[in-house]
């Protein structure tokens, strides 16, 4: 063999670092680096369309801000004539952070919630941490799954209910169906 650091039974133009070729780009080295331009290009236009942080936006502060409360949004339901849209929800739930970050983030969902409902987010992250009214709440609406979205009368009597990620166009429906 002609080099003694070439290995055996391996071509010599394959045992030869991609390193060693100065001036010339690595096709992983271009895939990674479109990769992380349209990355930033994506956060960026989030950010801009969606009107509010990221942060925001995947807690949900951007819909259920006005109610620190149930009994808050019941009172509000109540002088609005309205029921309350709870969504059950906690941090570590990847498809609650999903359905925060899209579905619940688009204009037209946020609408028709404001329109046909009060909403109030119900954080599930921690069951130990739950306020007494909360935890009162998840028992009654016998939250088991999340994310979870319920419709309910001022009163606190669930009257419609869904589970798990729910995209636009589904959830959109199941609003409709449940309210009007």
């Amino acid at each position: 063999m002609r080099n003694s650091q070439t290995l055996q039974g391996v071509p010599e133009s394959m045992s030869t670092p991609t390193h060693s070729r100065p001036g010339r780009i690595r096709t992983n080295d271009l895939i990674f680096l479109v990769i992380l331009v349209a990355s930033v290009g994506i956060v960026l236009f989030v950010r801009g369309g969606a009107g509010a942080s990221l942060d925001e936006v995947a807690q949900g502060k951007t819909l259920f801000e006005h109610s620190s409360t149930f009994a808050d949004a019941s009172a509000a339901a109540r002088a609005s004539g309205k029921p309350v849209f709870v969504l059950a929800s906690a941090d570590w739930c990847p498809p609650c952070q999903q359905l925060k970050a899209t579905t619940l983030a688009d204009e037209q969902v946020r609408t028709s919630i404001n329109a046909a409902a009060v909403p109030y987010h119900l954080d599930v992250t921690d069951s130990s941490a739950l306020s007494p009214g909360d935890a009162r709440l998840a028992q009654s609406l016998g939250v088991r799954g999340i994310p979870a979205m319920y419709i309910v009368s001022p009163d606190g009597t669930a009257t419609a209910a869904a589970t798990g990620y729910q995209p636009k166009d589904r959830f959109l429906n199941w609003l409709d169906s449940t309210v009007n």
